[in-house]
């Protein structure tokens, strides 16, 4: 059981981890935006092995983690120590 809010650096160490290990899922929400918006999955895997991980937020009663790359974002929570989904994205440029 993770022990949330974690700092931006656990975050981004478990979300790095989660993302090589292939333990994401994608909402609904997120599956449209893709869609609308031309984003592939390498893309949104790319972010999360490499974007900046800012303070979360939380909404509903979830913690939710935004990570950024200078031409996106994306924003995710955890499930479980060992499951990632993709909540939502956007480009930024």
């Amino acid at each position: 059981m993770l022990n949330e809010p974690l700092s931006p650096t656990a975050a981004r160490q478990l979300i790095r981890k989660l993302a090589a290990e292939g333990t994401v899922a994608f909402s609904f929400h997120a599956t449209l935006r893709m869609k609308e918006r031309g984003v592939t999955p390498f893309e949104i895997f790319d972010v999360l092995r490499s974007g900046v991980v800012d303070a979360p937020e939380q909404e509903g009663g979830t913690w939710r983690y935004p990570v950024r790359t200078p031409a996106m974002r994306v924003i995710v929570a955890f499930r479980m120590e060992d499951h990632l989904i993709v909540i939502t994205l956007w480009r930024l440029l």
